[in-house]
């Protein structure tokens, strides 16, 4: 007895699932409005969607155990995970401690690396750009952010020179948006024909055979140093290759096919959500420029002399709340789309207010419903850079200040989902986004082609991504 926002009818219903891919955001907003701190439902093609609401409910959708609400068994269904990643990224997602503890442990030597990269790849973006008036260079920003941000991350997940390698890097961009529409793609079909369109649409071996011209090489060479050297041979690479070379469990795993494999898995991760926060961010520095100067001024005291790397720790990073607020402020009004917490019951489940779904439901969030909510967020639909920071000064203990980072979740901050699958890689991914802002404010000043007016974003179904038109305009300060 969920009330449903659409059409119910067999015919209607599938009028409605066509109209979520067009305006989900719409559709989730007013489901949000009518069954606030309640629950909705809303069609798909091949099931319906149950979207709960409200703090309570919420809590229970993060907390309750995998066993009964499944976030993994969610992600197979939306991802089409083993058509689109494989059985291996399903049957043993080993990866995924990486991210969580190796990669987060590992920050104090990875951020000197994103450093370098970030200082040699924007000169190398703008001079792809066109020079206009007054030494201002026009940048297409969404194909050019996009690169930016794969070749940074790939400096901490594969190394440099393959990180420089402008068709590796094209390869990985394909592969990140290849997921997302073919999944969508398959769960167009009645369920009963997605196994088989599944299997059509499968590209996972022709994008390990293409991956590996790049990596085959690479990792047989250390493969070598290890059998010749050891394990700790010096000046071994400390990226995402050794990290799995180390922990593959399995003789399988350790194949040269299957490290590579789980590197373009990690991109697929860490790519879109880092490209698509950075661009929204730079959307926002560019037609709000006021706000670079605090931000500078922020940078150039935690970071004394910006030009020396050794300066630029986790530590001297974190003092930095301003920077930290705008990133969240960002994440806040343009997250990654308008869901959150997918998970899919398993068993029959009650919720606290007596609602009950049956196994194999699909179960989730309103992510953006709640970021614009006016009891959450006064003037929840401003975007306010420094909303965070100032909580942060007004807490009474660096412990509830704390609360307010970029990283921190609760039921009213869905950016990175919470509970047990709270996103692996958070700490990593702000400290890229982090080091690349910083880099950006401190070396260049921004505008918009068409000053002063951010552009709108685009929505695909439930995904909010950057607008693809958006042309920013780059000039190096001096000094």
């Amino acid at each position: 007895n969920v009330p449903a926002v659409g059409c119910e009818g067999f015919l209607a219903s599938y009028w409605s699932a066509f109209q979520f891919i067009r305006k989900a955001n719409v559709i989730l907003q007013e489901g949000y409005q009518k069954h606030k701190n309640g629950v909705f439902k809303i069609p798909l093609v091949d099931r319906w969607l149950v979207v709960v609401t409200g703090d309570q409910l919420l809590d229970n959708l993060r907390t309750a155990p995998e066993s009964v609400l499944s976030m993994w068994d969610a992600m197979l269904d939306l991802l089409q995970l083993d058509h689109t990643l494989g059985r291996q990224f399903r049957e043993n997602p080993y990866h995924d401690s990486i991210i969580r503890t190796t990669l987060t442990k590992n920050l104090a030597t990875i951020l000197p690396n994103i450093v370098d990269e970030s200082i040699h790849a924007f000169p190398d973006m703008i001079a792809n750009g066109q020079e206009v008036d007054g030494g201002w260079i026009s940048i297409d920003a969404y194909d050019e952010f996009s690169a930016l941000v794969c070749r940074v991350l790939h400096r901490v997940l594969v190394g440099n020179p393959v990180c420089r390698n402008k068709s590796y890097l094209q390869l990985n961009i394909q592969f990140s948006a290849g997921v997302t529409t073919e999944a969508t793609v398959i769960n167009a079909f009645p369920r009963f024909l997605q196994p088989f369109i599944g299997n059509l649409y499968n590209k996972v071996s022709g994008r390990q055979t293409r991956v590996l011209e790049y990596l085959g090489p690479e990792i047989e060479e250390r493969k070598l140093k290890i059998a010749e050297l050891g394990s700790d041979y010096e000046g071994r690479p400390d990226d995402l290759i050794s990290w799995l070379m180390d922990s593959a469990p399995s003789a399988l795993e350790r194949e040269t096919s299957s490290i590579a494999l789980r590197v373009l898995i990690a991109n697929f991760m860490a790519h879109h959500s880092a490209f698509t926060t950075f661009t929204h961010a730079v959307y926002h520095l560019a037609a709000e420029p006021f706000y670079a100067d605090d931000l500078r001024e922020e940078l150039l005291m935690h970071l004394s002399h910006p030009e020396h790397i050794e300066n630029w720790t986790e530590k001297n990073l974190d003092q930095c709340w301003k920077l930290d607020s705008f990133l969240k402020e960002t994440l806040r009004m343009h997250g990654i789309g308008a869901l959150a917490l997918p998970r899919k019951s398993l068993i029959r489940y009650t919720f606290p207010n007596g609602v009950v779904v049956p196994p194999g439901t699909l179960v989730t969030a309103c992510s953006t419903a709640t970021h614009l909510d006016e009891e959450k967020y006064p003037e929840a639909h401003k975007f306010d850079g420094f909303r965070f920071e100032k909580l942060r000064v007004r807490a009474k203990t660096l412990e509830q200040g704390s609360k307010h980072k970029v990283t921190s979740a609760s039921s009213s901050f869905l950016a990175f989902g919470g509970g047990k699958h709270i996103c692996p890689g958070r700490f990593f991914g702000t400290s890229l986004l982090k080091c690349m802002m910083a880099h950006l404010i401190t070396h260049y000043d921004i505008k918009m082609e068409n000053e002063g007016v951010r552009p709108l974003d685009d929505w695909f179904g439930p995904v909010e991504l950057p607008a693809r038109q958006g042309k920013v305009l780059f000039r190096k300060r001096d000094g």
